[in-house]
């Protein structure tokens, strides 16, 4: 099992987090490299959501999703703080990995529910990215709580139909995964 560099300071992270132009990832595969499957160091990245430069802002999220799929260990500590706070944030950027988080966490009927409807918000924005990655957080907890695959499938069919070349082309495979 890779560790990473363990424990990788804020200081250190924060000084990655904000090189390189603000619409690049700049050094996010190095930050998951260096972080590795280190719950320390992911918790540090995780306050970085709540900075106050998006681009650092953003790069963060982008970088926690990342370490999340490796190492799906990291991610239940901070389902809470996903839920209750991440999901407040009006960042876009941050929001299109939101989505994916809320995807990938193990969640109770209830956390489920109230997942459901940031998603759905999610659906109302402008940027067809953030739609198609609430398309895709939806089908994920679908996968998982049955209870809403009908609407679910609904959503992503009515997508399928109407919206961007990217919506419609992930959410055929969505369907195809819900339909399975």
């Amino acid at each position: 099992m890779y560790t990473g560099v363990n424990n990788m300071t804020s200081q250190t992270l924060e000084r990655l987090l904000k090189e390189g132009d603000r619409k690049t990832v700049g050094n996010v595969a190095r930050i998951v490299d260096l972080c590795g499957d280190d719950a320390e160091s992911f918790g540090a990245l995780f306050e970085f959501l709540f900075h106050e430069e998006s681009a650092v802002q953003m790069r963060a999220a982008d970088a926690l999703v990342k370490l999340a799929k490796l190492y799906p260990q990291l991610l239940p500590p901070y389902k809470d703080r996903i839920l209750d706070e991440v999901t407040l944030l009006n960042h876009q950027e941050v929001n299109w990995h939101t989505a994916q988080l809320l995807g990938m966490l193990e969640l109770s009927k209830k956390e489920a529910a109230k997942a459901m409807i940031v998603l759905k918000k999610f659906l109302t924005s402008k940027s067809s990215i953030l739609k198609t990655c609430a398309l895709q957080g939806m089908c994920d907890i679908a996968t998982k709580h049955t209870a809403y695959k009908k609407e679910v499938l609904q959503t992503i069919t009515h997508a399928t139909e109407t919206g961007t070349p990217a919506m419609k082309a992930r959410g055929r495979m969505l369907l195809m995964v819900l339909k399975g």
